[in-house]
């Protein structure tokens, strides 16, 4: 899966890593602290969920580097709650892990 830059940036921002590699590589040892769901139910979860697309100059009156700086604390969040579950042995949803 692609990912916008602006998350790459993000994530490489947080985890101090210096290429995409380096975030490949993080990705695959952490895949052991997450929820397997079965495709056929991971379809039915995906529903659930709505998406916000940070787009264009300004949304709603927000200046973008608003919306920029709502995103790296989104995915900064998104990571400590992974570090500290992990840590205290509980799994990651598996829908949350790939956004």
């Amino acid at each position: 899966r692609l990912e916008p830059d602006i998350l790459l940036r993000a994530k490489q921002d947080f985890l101090k890593i210096d290429s995409a590699a380096d975030l490949q590589l993080f990705k695959e040892q952490g895949t052991d602290l997450v929820d397997h769901i079965p495709k056929e139910r991971e379809a039915l979860l995906e529903r659930e969920f709505q998406r916000v697309t940070i787009s264009g100059e300004e949304k709603c009156g927000v200046p973008f580097t608003d919306l920029l700086d709502a995103a790296k604390s989104v995915v900064k969040a998104l990571f400590v709650r992974e570090k500290y579950m992990g840590l205290s042995l509980q799994s990651f949803c598996k829908t949350t892990a790939r956004y």
